[in-house]
């Protein structure tokens, strides 16, 4: 009952380095209400104590996921990379959760 819709850019600046960008929009099936609630599910399944309150009702944008990765092959057997993410929430969230969600990783990849 979700809907998202992703735009992704990628670009090589320099010689071994690769740089991407992706900007993801998150919107519900239908309107938060008391009908309909926000439900979240665990990976069992199972909604035990997993219904979410802090939903405005009549609200369907969950909000926006913006994601920056850069990439630098060391040598080729060997790559660096950083990813960054946001997640902020739309208006279907009340003001106690909508507080901007932020990553960032960073991992080395080697090939034998």
């Amino acid at each position: 009952n979700l809907n998202i819709i992703s735009v992704t850019g990628q670009v090589t600046p320099l010689e071994d380095v690769t740089a991407s960008f992706t900007w993801s929009n998150l919107f519900a099936d239908r309107k938060v209400s008391a009908s309909n609630p926000l439900t979240f599910r665990d990976p069992s399944g199972t909604t035990a104590g997993t219904t979410f309150t802090g939903a405005t009702t009549g609200r369907k944008d969950m909000g926006n996921e913006y994601d920056a990765n850069i990439n630098y092959a060391y040598t080729e057997d060997v790559t660096f990379g950083l990813s960054l993410g946001w997640y902020v929430p739309g208006r279907m969230f009340t003001a106690a959760n909508n507080s901007t969600a932020s990553q960032a990783l960073a991992h080395v990849l080697v090939n034998f």
